[in-house]
């Protein structure tokens, strides 16, 4: 029940991030928390356990060659990315706006942050994890921090200000908040095609 709702599911997590879930009930998590009806705690339990049935691998050199659809790229840019994402009027401001990303990155460049996110987590957008001692879990950007409050903001844009003497714990996370295309159920073909939709964007 806890890992099927969203307010369980971050305690969870909280118990994951500080190794006190016990082992025994992994396999019974794992089977549900990727059900959550919340965005940010299917991604952070990719973190901590595996989603039965993946473990995909990707070759962006063979995605490269794949003609690019920039219609149906649009489309799965609405669809997988746009939740954390920004293209011109498209999307959200929560990740790294993308409507220049064709001055920064090439295609293969491109693919290899979509199907590598952990490898080059862009500045200011490090993800962290804070638990308080009343049992809150909030996973997010660290906005701001002084001596009485921290303020992070979490995968749907909302600011949590959370008072320093309240909190447990608080780590920097490794792993970037952005999930890796097999999380996404994103095929070869639709990784092109969003690539060559991102490529393809004029300011």
């Amino acid at each position: 029940e806890m890992a099927g709702d969203s307010i369980g599911g971050q305690l969870l997590i909280g118990l994951m991030a500080e190794n006190k879930l016990p082992a025994l009930l992994l396999p019974v998590v794992q089977e549900h928390i990727f059900k959550n009806p919340d965005l940010s705690v299917r991604i952070q339990a990719g973190k901590y356990i595996k989603r039965a049935g993946t473990g995909k691998t990707f070759s962006i050199d063979a995605i490269s060659q794949l003609p690019g659809d920039t219609g149906a790229g649009k489309i799965n840019f609405v669809r997988s990315c746009q939740a954390c994402h920004r293209v011109g009027t498209l999307g959200t401001d929560i990740g790294p706006e993308l409507t220049t990303i064709n001055k920064k990155f090439d295609k293969i460049a491109l693919l290899d942050a979509i199907i590598n996110p952990n490898a080059a987590i862009v500045f200011g957008y490090e993800p962290c994890l804070v638990n308080t001692t009343d049992g809150e879990s909030v996973f997010g950007f660290l906005v701001a921090e002084n001596k009485q409050t921290l303020t992070i903001k979490d995968i749907s844009g909302k600011q949590h200000n959370l008072e320093q003497e309240k909190i447990s714990s608080k780590k920097k996370q490794e792993a970037s908040l952005m999930p890796d295309p097999s999380g996404m159920d994103l095929s070869e073909q639709q990784l092109a095609d969003i690539a060559a939709f991102l490529l393809s964007v004029k300011e």
